[in-house]
């Protein structure tokens, strides 16, 4: 597994031990997943594990062989029926691997944990040893084949003990508990890895087949606003439902989406030309993003009004402007003293940012 990962030497590789683990006693591994990297990301910390997998894997012509002669086992055939085959192995000394989300998910967000790693835990009586991976999703994308120039980082957290009761008295108290657990930790890794050039890469290929004029633009763009665009985000809710009035071609709203992939957003770009780019861009459908022909009938249903087009004409949308909680303003600073004559005060104001909240209306 890890010959594979570091055959490709454009994607960087990295294992973060903090708390020296070397998997001498046996647990139950849990991991995000979000690409098929993950098994050998995984793979790469320790050979003493036993992978659940699903039956795709298990009945695979090219990996099935594989994973049968090295005693993996398909989770189809029922946890309780596993157990006997499962107990001689952690007394052998290996532990269990199982993504407890099931399946891959297409964006870094972590969904929720199924019980069975929990009572697999509980029922050997041994520890659940967290590991998360980061960089997967953009190295290998669920439904992709190929492998990008990313980084993998590979985080090894300190063990839950089985004694543990702050996580809950059962598994399924625990499930819960590492779940709400596991994503906080997550997020602060996130935090860390993600700075304003994480999602280049991924912003530029997804223009990949435009126009050269376009591409061009859009870069540019990218490397005058990258700093604001980066700041913007940790301006906005992460579930946030956006309504964007924009004069580019979508790298604003796919931004903001892989920063946090729960977020909704409607967006209306008057150019037409612009909007139907924006509109082909293969992330589009990743994402809860959507392009409306106009603002009437849209508009209010969200709870955020971010405007980044500084020509657009206040009038057609003032009748609106008392649904939203929150304004934000995007390199359209010659709008404000038109905000500023109606209910909404300043709350920050910044070089290209200016963050305005209702002062009449909270919902």
């Amino acid at each position: 597994m890890k010959s594979v990962l570091y055959s490709n030497p454009f994607v960087k590789k990295k294992i973060v031990n903090n708390y020296n683990e070397d998997f001498s006693k046996p647990a139950v591994i849990i991991s995000n997943h979000t690409s098929f990297l993950d098994i050998l990301a995984v793979g790469m910390i320790t050979p003493k594990m036993i992978y659940l997998v699903n039956d795709w894997v298990y009945n695979s012509p090219i990996f099935g062989t594989i994973v049968k002669l090295v005693g993996y086992y398909p989770v189809s055939q029922g946890i309780e029926g596993s157990v006997e085959h499962l107990r001689d192995k952690i007394e052998k000394g290996y532990s269990l691997m199982i993504f407890p989300e099931g399946t891959r998910s297409n964006t870094n967000e972590i969904n929720r944990f199924y019980k069975g790693a929990f009572y697999l835990a509980e029922h050997f009586n041994i520890d659940v040893l967290p590991v998360y991976i980061h960089g997967n999703s953009e190295a290998l994308p669920k439904g992709d084949h190929i492998i990008y120039d990313e980084n993998i980082t590979v985080v090894i957290d300190k063990r839950i003990k089985a004694e543990d009761k702050s996580f809950g008295e059962n598994y399924s108290q625990r499930t819960k508990s590492t779940n709400k657990y596991f994503r906080a930790e997550f997020n602060k890794l996130r935090l860390e890895l993600e700075d304003e050039n994480y999602f280049k890469n991924k912003l530029f290929l997804s223009f990949l087949y435009k126009e050269r004029a376009i591409i061009s633009e859009v870069k540019s763009d990218f490397l005058i606003n990258k700093h604001n665009y980066f700041k913007l985000n940790s301006y906005i809710n992460s579930e946030a439902k956006i309504f964007h009035i924009a004069s580019n071609y979508g790298q604003i709203d796919v931004l903001l989406s892989m920063q946090q992939s729960k977020r909704k957003i409607k967006t209306y770009i008057a150019d037409l030309e612009k909007r139907n780019i924006a509109n082909s861009n293969y992330l589009v459908k990743k994402y809860s993003i959507n392009y409306v022909e106009s603002i009437q009938n849209t508009i209010a249903e969200n709870d955020t009004l971010l405007i980044s087009d500084a020509n657009l004409n206040i009038e057609l949308v003032s009748d609106y402007l008392n649904n939203f909680q929150n304004i934000i303003l995007f390199n359209s600073s010659n709008l404000l003293p038109k905000f500023e004559q109606i209910s909404f005060e300043i709350i920050s104001k910044e070089d290209k940012i200016i963050v305005l909240k209702n002062k009449i209306s909270e919902r």
